[in-house]
């Protein structure tokens, strides 16, 4: 279960989204680091001053930060059911839609971005309104009855369907691609360490999100989707480790 800080620092995230704010403005303007204000968002704790200071930026104060994400633990589960995540899995197409609209895309956005027959969107939207994902505003608005960072039920419809296709999508690696960044290594881990590099994982990748969302407001003409994944996970590299001794 996500800590208070971690939904206050959700909702600052969406506020600076909102005020075209990105982690190196927010440092500028506080007059520290971008490293820093990486770390806060990745941290276990963060002073009370300093979330002010951020509140600051956005116009509110530190209370009506809490009360914003008091209001979100309240009302938007962390989960879906085992039935909506049966519903995305069936449909790939109603899995792309909702994993946008998790992003904060709009609907226009969303039907300009794979050119897609309106009433086919609408019938889309409608839905993820019946199932209990959106509420589908008039306007086509559309406002998420589920959390931002949606945790996956284990070995669920949807995991399963992400494992899938992250077998399809990966399944070649080639870390001399020039279109692409790879980063890897190997090594050990205490279960703590492991722990602080998901919270820094999901720091990262709460950055690599702001930055699609400032080509988004740009309109970059340039844009192309890309898989971005961060995983830690343990490694038998025994066949490395029981190499055989050099003789003399």
């Amino acid at each position: 279960m996500r800590s208070q800080l971690d939904v206050m620092m959700e909702v600052l995230r969406e506020l600076f989204r909102q005020h075209g704010l990105r982690f190196s403005d927010v440092a500028g303007k506080l007059g520290v680091t971008e490293r820093t204000v990486t770390r806060w968002f990745s941290a276990a704790s963060v002073e009370t001053a300093v979330l002010e200071q951020m509140c600051e930026l956005v116009g509110i104060d530190f209370f009506t930060l809490c009360e914003l994400a008091g209001k979100r633990i309240d009302s938007r589960p962390a989960r879906a059911t085992i039935q909506q995540e049966q519903e995305l899995a069936d449909s790939p197409l109603l899995t792309y839609l909702f994993a946008q609209i998790c992003k904060g895309w709009t609907a226009q956005e969303l039907r300009d971005d794979i050119d897609i027959p309106e009433s086919v969107l609408i019938g889309h939207l409608v839905r993820l309104d019946r199932i209990g994902l959106i509420d589908l505003l008039p306007g086509n608005e559309i406002r998420l009855r589920i959390s931002r960072e949606m945790l996956l039920n284990p070995n669920g419809p949807y995991a399963r369907n992400l494992n899938r296709w992250l077998g399809e999508v990966f399944k070649d690696p080639n870390v001399d691609e020039d279109n692409a960044a790879w980063v890897c290594d190997f090594m050990k881990l205490t279960p703590a360490s492991r722990e602080q590099l998901a919270r820094k994982f999901r720091a990262l990748m709460q950055e690599a999100t702001e930055l699609s969302d400032s080509d988004r407001r740009a309109n970059a003409g340039s844009r192309q989707w890309y898989g971005v994944v961060l995983v830690a996970r343990p490694l038998d590299i025994r066949p490395f480790s029981e190499w055989p001794m050099a003789t003399a």
